[in-house]
């Protein structure tokens, strides 16, 4: 029966692990729409759930220690946890939008106490769960709480992998949680069947005996290495994110691939910690988990970081950077190609390699952190509770410090080795070295200064990862708290024969993803498109810019003798002074009507209800990215047109002529596409100059490729993206993802017969 008990809360905590992370997941993304998606916004959002989670912890770790009907009180968790995840995004959605011009402070309080119920809910069933079989068993075993840890764990990365691949995509984020309450709502219902067959019925609370093994360590000190240790898991966890961005993209199916990957190896680490976890040193256990972490960190990314120019290695890091799309959309109509079965396979190989053996060493060591914890207090509930509790209180700081100051300080590579230092000092201070022998000391101190001391400088790695590492490369990148941006040009193949197409062209790269092409030459910076489309407003004499881009936007606005000012609204504080060496670059410089402001645009939008321009343009990222929605949402184009003038005009470019198209003829009854990917549209009826715009017919002729009838018809049957289901971003489950695919032949709207009558002289 004791079995038959450990399994069954095994498999309780197994599936409570897949509602957790989609709630995560969901939750966060829910709030970018209306507190932005900048490094603010999401350390307000991450560190309210988290604080959430910690709070939890420790009263669910106080109640387990008095609490006589454990698996009662387990049940009851789960059953209100399934209440407020049914109507958590609809709630959110309530909450955000009240938020549209509050402030950050403002922001962070209502989010804590938006989140605080479920996300306390959610700290409080570790404890509990252990504690409920403590108490069945009458003593503490720490290879059940392995065990336990592990298994929701890996329901965790269940749930990353789910949700990412299907559940979001199919039913959207409303569904996803709905779907995840339904799964807590069973597993209240069936431990309180459970319960009702006798098997953990009213047990009393047994105090725990302590096995052998006690830990020389004071418990002060065990949550220290706690919070130390949290502190060097978040962060590396902020660092390898941003790495890995470069070589596979910013889609969603990469970040959940990252975080199910993630959650894999720490569950594995954390069943394999089991088989150890009774016998003594548990906390020096620990500690070489540390030092192991550590010494991974520089070995393999200082090898990335000098070594990237190797044949087999640089092919691996060039078949990825080049490649579009982690996985392709073309796996999702059942394509067999060898580029795009490759695409799926880099998305799980570099997670897997970057951070699959510190995810493990992070598994194996944090229940034996725990047990060094049960055997230094002599108790499981409270223990586990100040455990767990200031490892997340290290993990906000840890994220905090890397997502606010280090990568704007010291950058990617300086944060990594400081994170490897801390590491190693979670080691000391859990006295392995003095568990060493001197001469094994002397090596690991003389490894770790060697490792230090040659590790890359600020930048460098960050170069390697662009394939820069080659004197026919010409790079140039800028790092802040918001991303990497950097131009970068080749003149010659250094991998592969298909790199042919890019040669002599100097290329724009946000977090690793093509942005524009950018020139030196300044008879080369027009974009007709831009030009058409003012040249359809009688007077466009205030103009805002969601981002920057290549900056040949808004240099054309800019030009335009017609326009007095130019808003741009850009999250990322390097982008303008990377671009002041290009042609568009000088033009943003020299210019006296541009106002430039780093915020997140969407925000912007929303906390300034009473400013009007009189024409918005946009270029947001790939359709397909993540986050793209939101500003490619019906309620997104519909915030525009509330900002534009009577006449006002909106224009932006989205390669997606499928649910993006049909959304934006939804929203805007006047609409015309203008070349492959641009659409200009109004509230009211225009029509485009020749005059104004300085285009001969031929050329303004040849960009206007359809109105909204010849786009209502291209996109007949086209799903609207909303806020709540950003159909374009979960590209594998979208039945429009062929029209996302570079390669895919772009549909034709035009009938020729009609253009002249949308042209003016």
């Amino acid at each position: 029966m004791m079995r038959s008990a450990r399994s069954f809360y095994a498999f309780v905590f197994f599936l409570a692990g897949t509602p957790a992370l989609l709630y995560q997941v969901v939750w966060q993304r829910v709030l970018t729409l209306y507190v932005g998606v900048d490094v603010y916004a999401a350390a307000i959002t991450v560190s309210a759930f988290m604080m959430g989670l910690g709070l939890g912890a420790l009263a669910g770790g106080a109640v387990a220690d008095r609490l006589r009907r454990l698996d009662l009180g387990y049940a009851f968790v789960e059953g209100l946890l399934a209440l407020c995840g049914w109507l958590s995004v609809p709630a959110l959605g309530l909450v955000g939008a009240a938020l549209g011009q509050a402030s950050l402070t403002q922001i962070g309080v209502a989010v804590f106490f938006t989140l605080a119920l479920p996300t306390f809910l959610m700290g409080m069933t570790l404890p509990l769960l252990v504690q409920a079989l403590a108490a069945k068993r009458g003593r503490v075993l720490g290879a059940d709480l392995a065990w336990l840890y592990g298994a929701n764990t890996l329901g965790a990365a269940l749930g990353a992998f789910l949700g990412t691949y299907w559940l979001m995509g199919r039913f959207g984020f409303v569904g996803a949680t709905r779907i995840a309450a339904g799964i807590n709502l069973g597993l209240s219902i069936l431990v309180l069947v459970w319960t009702r067959r006798g098997s953990v019925s009213s047990v009393p609370h047994v105090a725990p005996e302590l096995g052998p093994g006690q830990t020389e360590l004071s418990f002060r000190r065990l949550l220290g290495l706690s919070f130390l240790s949290g502190a060097v898991a978040l962060g590396f966890e902020v660092v390898w994110y941003r790495l890995l961005l470069l070589l596979l993209h910013g889609t969603t199916y990469v970040f959940g691939t990252i975080l199910g990957v993630f959650l894999l190896a720490m569950g594995l680490g954390s069943l394999h910690a089991q088989r150890r976890l009774d016998e003594p040193g548990p906390e020096l256990r620990f500690a070489r988990c540390q030092l192991g972490i550590g010494l991974f960190v520089l070995v393999l990314f200082g090898g990335l970081g000098s070594f990237s120019f190797l044949p087999g290695l640089r092919h691996l890091v060039s078949a990825s950077f080049f490649l579009s799309f982690h996985p392709s959309p073309a796996l999702g109509g059942g394509s067999t190609s060898l580029v795009d079965i490759y695409s799926l396979l880099d998305t799980f190989f570099w997670p897997l390699l970057l951070l699959g053996t510190p995810a493990y060493l992070m598994g194996y060591g944090f229940p034996n952190l725990i047990r060094a914890a049960e055997l230094a207090r002599g108790r499981v509930g409270s223990s586990l509770g100040a455990i767990y509790a200031t490892n997340i209180a290290g993990a906000i700081l840890g994220s905090l410090g890397v997502g606010f100051w280090a990568l704007d300080s010291i950058g990617s590579e300086g944060a990594l080795l400081a994170l490897a230092v801390l590491a190693g000092l979670g080691a000391l201070g859990a006295n392995l070295f003095r568990a060493l022998p001197t001469p094994r000391r002397v090596l690991v101190a003389v490894s770790l200064a060697f490792l230090a001391i040659f590790f890359p400088r600020r930048g460098e790695l960050i170069a390697a990862l662009h394939l820069a590492d080659f004197p026919s490369v010409t790079f140039v990148g800028r790092e802040d708290k918001v991303g990497i941006v950097a131009l970068r040009r080749q003149d010659a193949v250094v991998a592969f024969a298909e790199e042919k197409v890019l040669l002599g062209e100097t290329r724009l790269y946000i977090d690793g993803a093509r942005h524009g092409n950018v020139h030196q030459d300044d008879s080369i910076i027009a974009d007709v498109e831009v030009q058409l489309a003012l040249g359809a407003h009688p007077a466009p004499q205030r103009v805002l810019a969601i981002g920057l881009g290549d900056g040949r936007m808004v240099a054309a606005a800019l030009l335009s003798p017609r326009v007095e000012q130019v808003t741009v609204v850009e999250l990322s504080s390097g982008l303008r002074e990377l671009l002041a060496s290009t042609a568009a670059g000088r033009i943003l410089e020299s210019s006296p009507k541009l106002r430039y402001l780093n915020q997140d645009g969407r925000r912007y939008l929303t906390a300034h209800k009473q400013e009007k321009f009189d024409f918005i343009m946009g270029w947001p990222l790939h359709a397909a990215h993540a986050y793209s929605a939101n500003v490619y949402s019906r309620e997104f184009f519909e915030l525009v047109r509330s900002r534009l003038s009577p006449a006002g005009l909106f224009f932006t470019r989205s390669v997606d002529s499928y649910s993006t198209a049909a959304t934006l003829a939804a929203v805007f009854p006047h609409l015309f596409r203008v070349g492959e990917i641009g659409y200009v549209g109004s509230q009211q009826p225009f029509r485009f100059s020749l005059g104004r715009a300085g285009l001969p017919f031929e050329k303004a002729s040849a960009l206007l490729s359809g109105d909204r009838t010849d786009i209502v018809e291209a996109s007949f049957g086209a799903p609207l993206v909303t806020d709540f289901h950003p159909r374009s971003e979960y590209y594998l489950t979208y039945s429009g993802r062929d029209r996302l695919d570079p390669r895919a032949h772009r549909v034709k709207l035009a009938r020729s017969a009609s253009i002249p009558q949308w042209l003016d002289p």
